[in-house]
């Protein structure tokens, strides 16, 4: 195997006696160990052409990292969840001059140390610190300046005891394009300084305390987001969201921010935006009759737990894109419209429970031939189960309950042969449960109860 250039040996039973057999492999660039029964301290030898190790999910101790010292051309290292404790010296890995990726994320790492004009690991691009035991947040923000070449940075549920009184470290980052610290208890106002991250695309600051006024943030002068994760925060955000819908490259959205008022859009199309989430907030009044049109391309849509009214948009249907649509937990009124059953067609996530939604639960016609979750439960529709559900052959769960549907079970139901879950009770069904119901192998949750459905089980 002289040869030999990739070999992944991940999750499996491997003690440390692997290593030894390892030695001859002179030619290997890429080593997965991950997930073995690797622990204390390793050995590896005879394989300096090695530019990318895994020894994630092993239980190792702080000596890891000297052992490593001759991989000068080591590209990519990760040393997740290694059971590394206490200190982590960067200095330590001084020697891995080519360094480019570093994840030591989920250890119980309690003290970090990043010498003043520290001037080693230039190149690395890619560093994971979550899931850490560091309690000093002001430090690691302030040590995070001395990687200059840092694109992505990682520092998710730290749960950061101090507060937070310097960013600058973090702030120097010019080139950084993807920066997650969410989970932190972070408080206070977005500092100013993220205004040099014009490079920055993607930002998730998710559950902290942060607060502070979005419409005049360092948020407005990032120009390159395409991802940002605002929820679960104290932030004041504009009633409209139109500041954020001007970003030219946005195409994810999350803000569960106790946001009120109505939901106003853009007045132009915005084609960018494929995700958007203002769920769990208290916004009021009819949903945009134009959604449809000034956001086209989305692919996801949550506004779940919040107060519209009115009737759904017809538009919804010009979203040819649409893969998740959540409207449930609000007081929507009226029918589903038959051209949101026809126009998305490749919709699998259908969600408009606990609304007062009425009439039949679906025209004659749908086009939801790629529907997996179906939630009409907590309305006021009225009829038998359509069979123009019977085109939806991808569907696992059916769930009408506490609705007003009369009539008897179709038999067709037991031809939908992913169904894991049929929630039916509180309606007003009648007849035996079908036979064909003994074709759904997949079938889980069966609840027909309160209804009057009689007859035997069929077997």
């Amino acid at each position: 195997l002289s040869n030999l250039k990739f070999l992944d040996l991940s999750h499996n039973s491997f003690n440390n006696s692997v290593l030894s057999s390892l030695a001859g492999l002179s030619s290997l660039k890429n080593l997965s160990l991950a997930y073995n029964r690797l622990e204390g301290s390793i050995n590896i030898e005879g394989m300096n052409m090695l530019e990318s190790l895994d020894l994630s999910g092993n239980k190792f101790n702080s000596s890891i990292l000297s052992s490593l010292t001759a991989l000068s051309s080591l590209r990519k290292l990760n040393l997740m969840a290694t059971g590394f404790k206490g200190t982590f010296d960067v200095q330590e890995l001084d020697s891995l001059s080519n360094l480019e990726e570093l994840d030591m994320s989920d250890n119980e790492i309690d003290n970090l140390v990043v010498p003043k004009d520290y001037r080693g690991l230039r190149k690395l691009r890619f560093l994971d610190l979550s899931g850490l035991r560091i309690r000093d947040g002001s430090k690691v923000l302030h040590s995070i300046g001395s990687f200059p070449s840092l694109k992505t940075l990682y520092l998710k549920s730290n749960n950061f005891a101090k507060t937070v009184t310097t960013t600058q470290g973090l702030c120097e980052l010019v080139h950084l394009q993807d920066l997650y610290i969410d989970r932190n208890d972070f408080i206070g106002s977005l500092p100013w300084c993220l205004a040099n991250l014009t490079s920055l695309r993607v930002l998730h600051v998710p559950d902290n305390q942060l607060t502070g006024n979005l419409s005049s943030s360092p948020l407005m002068h990032l120009t390159s987001i395409e991802v940002l994760l605002l929820s679960n925060n104290h932030f004041q955000i504009p009633i409209s969201l139109e500041p954020f819908f001007n970003y030219s490259k946005l195409k994810i959205f999350h803000a569960n921010n106790s946001l009120s008022g109505p939901f106003r859009l853009p007045t132009r199309s915005r084609k960018n935006i494929i995700a958007l989430d203002i769920s769990y907030n208290k916004l009021q009044g009819h949903i945009p009759v134009e959604i449809g049109k000034v956001l086209p391309n989305l692919g996801f849509l949550s506004i779940t737990f919040n107060a519209f009214n009115g009737s759904i948009p017809s538009s919804f249907g010009d979203m040819n894109s649409l893969i998740y649509l959540d409207l449930s937990n609000n007081q929507l009124t009226g029918e589903i419209p038959e051209h949101l059953a026809m126009g998305c067609f490749n919709l699998e996530y259908l969600l408009l429970s606990n609304n007062s939604l009425q009439g039949q639960l679906f025209s004659k016609k749908n086009n939801l031939t790629k529907l997996k979750r179906l939630n009409l439960d907590g309305n006021h529709f009225i009829g038998d189960i359509p069979e123009s559900l019977s085109n939806c052959s991808s569907l696992q769960g059916l769930y009408i309950s506490d609705n007003d549907i009369t009539g008897s079970i179709p038999t067709w139901i037991g031809n939908i042969s992913f169904l894991d879950a049929i929630i039916m009770p509180d309606n007003h069904l009648e007849g035996p449960i079908p036979s064909e119901f003994c074709q759904l192998d997949y079938l889980e949750i069966l609840d027909l109860s309160k209804n009057n459905i009689a007859g035997s089980l069929p077997s």
